[in-house]
């Protein structure tokens, strides 16, 4: 659990028995997310690997599922207001997918980008951007790891949710398919 507002994470221990506190974390970081309006964070497949949306990009930090403990922190910094609103992490940790959920400069709201986590460092990370898919009025909710290793994208308002078919091929092999599952009803929401 993330307390953006004043930089801390809290980290809770699930048991057959309960939830717990077990600690209350300072890993650094600018924490900025929880005034900016951004959006959720993400754990990878593994829980190793940890990704929060920043005002201006994300924060990676790797993740000891044995003692709760946040460590190295990596600031991809993108120089300009992001605003992602969904995070995720490809299955094999290559790549990162982020959902900007606001214009800035020549960039659309509502536009899909991937980046690749493979790199050393942030700066590279942050140069290696593709944009995925602009999805113009119609904006994106979370995104999640299904059970087949494919990504789900949530569309606001579309009949449909969007499938990233293979999360950890680089760019357009990827496979994003904006509408690749009809919903039987309703739309997208949060």
């Amino acid at each position: 659990f993330d307390n953006g507002a004043i930089g801390q994470f809290k980290v809770f221990l699930a048991t057959d028995t309960g939830i717990v506190l077990n600690s209350t974390q300072n890993p650094g970081g600018t924490n900025t997310h929880g005034t900016a309006g951004t959006g959720n964070s993400f754990f990878s497949k593994d829980g190793s690997l940890y990704v929060v949306p920043i005002t201006n990009g994300f924060e990676m930090y790797d993740f000891d599922i044995s003692t709760g403990v946040l460590s190295n922190l990596r600031t991809v910094d993108l120089g300009y207001v992001a605003k992602f609103y969904a995070m995720a992490i490809s299955p094999d940790k290559s790549r990162i997918y982020a959902a900007q959920s606001t214009s800035s400069g020549s960039l659309p709201k509502d536009s899909l980008f991937q980046f690749d986590a493979t790199l050393a460092s942030p700066v590279a990370i942050a140069s290696s951007k593709i944009l995925l898919d602009i999805n113009g009025s119609i904006g994106y909710g979370g995104i999640s790891l299904g059970p087949d290793d494919k990504l789900y994208v949530v569309r606001f308002g579309a009949k449909a949710l969007g499938v990233i078919n293979r999360p950890n091929a680089k760019g357009s092999n990827c496979d994003f398919v904006s509408n690749g599952i009809m919903y039987v009803s309703n739309v997208g929401s949060y």
